[in-house]
């Protein structure tokens, strides 16, 4: 996903594909077939196992299960463990001073986090649309060398406070509380955490041997952030390098005890680094300014509301650019749309009606399972052929399962399952007024079967709006879009919705 500016846009052409990504894509998907082809899949559908994984290097895939993952936590933990005991041998108060150095060391990066997000924002104040993804390299170098030269200065003033040993332990603390924390709530980023803990932790319990076995054990610390920062830049663009720059200056934590000659520097040299930050963040805000945009995504919807046979214009853009302003006036409606069952505000503006096919939703039969729930099953179909069919429920019912054509929806983890219903969800914007939603792509023509169960026993409503690509017509006088300017996500479409059904409720059963 590398030149995100042509993600999902009407840039993304084969003049401006990496052919490397593409044969990447290859393999994987033929290494994937021979895999799954010579796999017993009903024995794998009943798996349950979860899985920790991550690369070296790009050469190597490491995995390990889940309760592997929480033993490593573990470890580091006792690692640290055993650097506090053998601390409070050297010093019976020195507890004290861990916890506080720890907590002072969470503040600091809390304060650096606003000092560089505010640093950021003034830096790219101005910038024309993309820059920040242009330039984000040289913005991360930037804020990474300011956020590690304030932390060591930060390391050294609380080496002064809390003593050598405390000051060094804090850090590895916090790592080794967020470690224990990313181990119990999502196992499969405890990578990130918990292999630089354990590799600085042995680093400080073998302090007294060779200095090059100890640079040694802090490479996992090293590549771990080399590679998440440069995966945070790629994934977050330009709008939150911040970011990765307080990740970086989190794993400096890590070496505090390696790290003293530079925090001693950097307190001698302040009056030098702030000048020269200065005139770095002039020199940035200037090359910023100089970008060249790439071409603007936008996106329109021919929306027709077969229930009251009126059309609409509709945007989910966060603006309004040039070719859509043309379709939806000067001043038109920005909110939420149940019609449309728009779970985000979309720019709104009257069209004229064109009779389009609406999507249709047939009762096949309600029953009640074995185990006392009302399952539905319903017909869905566009007789237009669209791409795509949102299916909803309008009356609030909750929905325990659903299958499409006899088929369960397969289960992807994607941080754990613990918090893949709530994080997942709220990130991706599923569902619709906190209500069950469904979407369908490429239903067959003569429909699909959706069945869904749910504890409801009353009357429910069902609704659904099909989506197809491309627009009915231009209205007169709309000119076609400028060379700055591209189709962006979702892309023009059209939106025909259905005529509610409505189930009756369960016969014989109380309301």
């Amino acid at each position: 996903i590398d030149g995100l500016e042509h993600y999902h846009q009407g840039t993304d052409t084969p003049q401006n594909l990496d052919l490397r990504s593409l044969e990447h894509h290859g393999q994987h998907a033929l290494a994937f077939a021979r895999h799954f082809a010579n796999q017993d899949l009903d024995q794998l559908s009943r798996s349950t196992k979860s899985s920790v994984f991550f690369d070296l290097f790009g050469v190597v895939v490491v995995t390990y299960p889940y309760w592997a993952a929480r033993a490593f936590a573990l470890l580091g933990l006792s690692l640290v463990a055993l650097l506090w005991a053998e601390c409070k041998r050297e010093d019976a108060l020195v507890s004290g001073k861990i916890v506080r150095s720890a907590l002072s060391f969470v503040g600091s990066l809390g304060v650096l986090a606003l000092l560089l997000a505010g640093l950021g924002a003034l830096i790219t104040l101005g910038w024309p649309r993309w820059a920040a993804s242009t330039q984000r390299a040289a913005l991360f170098a930037y804020l990474a060398s300011v956020g590690v030269a304030a932390l060591c200065l930060t390391l050294s003033l609380q080496k002064r406070r809390f003593g050598a040993r405390a000051s060094a332990l804090g850090p590895l603390l916090a790592w080794a509380c967020l470690g224990v924390a990313t181990a119990a709530l999502a196992p499969g980023a405890t990578p990130v955490f918990v292999w630089p803990l354990i590799g600085a932790a042995l680093s400080q319990l073998l302090r007294r041997r060779s200095p090059l076995l100890r640079l040694l054990l802090l490479a996992p610390a090293v590549l771990g952030t080399t590679q998440l920062c440069y995966t945070l830049l790629v994934v977050l663009g330009g709008q939150a390098v911040f970011v990765a720059a307080v990740y970086s200056s989190f794993a400096v934590g890590l070496a505090a005890a390696e790290l003293e000659p530079l925090a001693q520097r950097a307190r001698s040299g302040l009056r030098v680094w702030l000048a020269a930050s200065a005139l770095a963040a002039l020199t940035l805000a200037i090359m910023g300014r100089l970008a060249t945009s790439p071409a603007t995504g936008s996106s329109i919807a021919y929306g027709f509301d077969s229930r009251s046979r009126r059309g609409f214009w509709l945007s989910s853009d966060h603006r309004l650019e040039r070719f859509t302003a043309q379709f939806l006036g000067d001043s038109p409606v920005h909110a939420q749309s149940a019609t449309f069952a728009a779970s985000t505000p979309l720019f709104q503006g009257p069209a004229a009606a064109f009779e389009l096919p609406a999507p249709q939703l047939e009762l096949v039969s309600q029953a009640t399972t074995p185990q006392g729930l009302r399952e539905v099953v319903i017909r869905v179909q566009s007789p237009r052929g669209a791409r795509a069919i949102l299916v909803w429920e309008a009356s609030g019912a909750s929905v325990v399962a659903f299958r499409y054509q006899s088929q369960p929806p397969l289960q992807l983890v994607r941080f754990s399952e613990e918090l893949d219903a709530k994080l997942f969800r709220l990130a991706a914007g599923v569902g619709y007024s906190n209500g069950w939603t469904v979407l369908l792509v490429a239903v067959p023509s003569e429909g699909g079967i959706l069945s869904f169960e749910t504890p409801n026993t009353g009357a429910l409503e069902l609704q659904a709006l099909d989506k197809s690509e491309g627009l009915p017509q231009l209205p007169p006088g709309v000119a076609p879009r400028r060379d700055s300017e591209t189709v962006g996500p979702p892309g023009d479409q059209i939106w025909v919705t259905a005529h509610p059904l409505r189930v009756p409720a369960l016969p014989g059963k109380p309301q």
